[in-house]
């Protein structure tokens, strides 16, 4: 039994304390300084999970090519309306999203870029139905999904690279019905 948020860690049995520093799959919760703190949403109870691509420090988790369905991708365009006038504003690039997703299906962007270690991107999304849940992230040149859950309509996240190799956007619908989705892609 975890001591409640404010006690000492002298109130804390280590004989029920568990090294996961080598895990690959399941819920992750990090304690610091005598308080429990839950990692930031990065992994899904029992899938593989992957420390090519992070959220902060944390692994994400990985699916490998067709792993869900038929493995049939629908590509995607970026809204090149949008995103021309977002590209004059700053120095990093800005890409618009404005796509709808069937129910259960993985949409992938039709463009790739080369990543180096360290570079980041960051995902900002809004969808209807809100109650959809939406796997966001990154495919590598192999085919893999490295992704993190999207929950409540609107979310956003930061990915960060640890491997070089060539990514493009992807968000899985884990929906049965469609969804609608806007938003940016920051790099």
């Amino acid at each position: 039994m975890m001591a409640p948020l404010g006690m000492s860690n002298a109130s804390i049995d280590s004989s029920k304390m568990k090294d996961v520093s080598a895990q690959e799959n399941g819920p992750v919760t990090v304690t610091t300084k005598g308080k429990k703190t839950p990692t930031k949403r990065a992994l899904e109870d029992g899938q593989n999970t992957s420390d090519r691509v992070t959220v902060g420090d944390h692994r994400v988790n990985v699916a490998a090519p067709g792993e869900w369905g038929t493995g049939q991708t629908l590509p995607f365009p970026f809204d090149e309306g949008q995103t021309k006038h977002l590209q004059d504003i700053g120095v990093e690039a800005t890409y618009a999203i404005n796509l709808t997703i069937p129910g259960q299906t993985l949409a992938a962007s039709e463009t790739w870029w080369s990543f180096t270690r360290g570079e980041k991107v960051t995902i900002s999304l809004s969808w209807i139905p809100r109650d959809a849940k939406l796997y966001v992230g990154l495919i590598d040149s192999e085919g893999n999904f490295y992704y993190v859950p999207f929950t409540g309509g609107a979310d956003q996240e930061t990915f960060t690279i640890q491997v070089a190799d060539r990514y493009s956007i992807a968000i899985y619908n884990t929906d049965t019905h469609e969804v609608t989705v806007q938003g940016y892609v920051t790099l």
